[in-house]
């Protein structure tokens, strides 16, 4: 029997996937910050993440079936991220990056 708390899980596990990927997305823009080719290796990487863990929870939690919400879902726990604890978490490591420059600058000067 077939019931629409069914759906419930895959809700879940793909609002999961969106944080997830919120997260690898953060951990590449520090290597993005240098620019020319790695900033394009970081994108080929981020996507080919993306496709392996959709791939993953689809088929872990729904048998492979691609439902219309899913990715709208994954989007909006990918925007969740970003707007919310992400925010932090990128003030935190730009002014944590930004103590390290000034460290280094003035231990160039000395």
């Amino acid at each position: 029997m077939y019931n629409n708390l069914n759906e419930f899980p895959l809700i879940l596990g793909c609002l999961w996937e969106g944080f997830v990927l919120g997260i690898f997305y953060d951990l590449l823009r520090l290597a993005r910050i240098r620019g020319g080719i790695i900033t394009a290796l970081c994108d080929l990487l981020f996507s080919a993440a993306f496709f392996m863990l959709t791939a993953a929870v689809l088929f872990t939690l729904d048998s492979g079936r691609l439902r219309a919400y899913s990715l709208p879902v994954v989007l909006a726990g990918f925007l969740i991220w970003q707007y919310a604890p992400g925010r932090l978490v990128r003030c935190t490591l730009s002014s944590a990056l930004n103590k390290l420059r000034r460290r280094r600058e003035r231990r160039s000067r000395l």
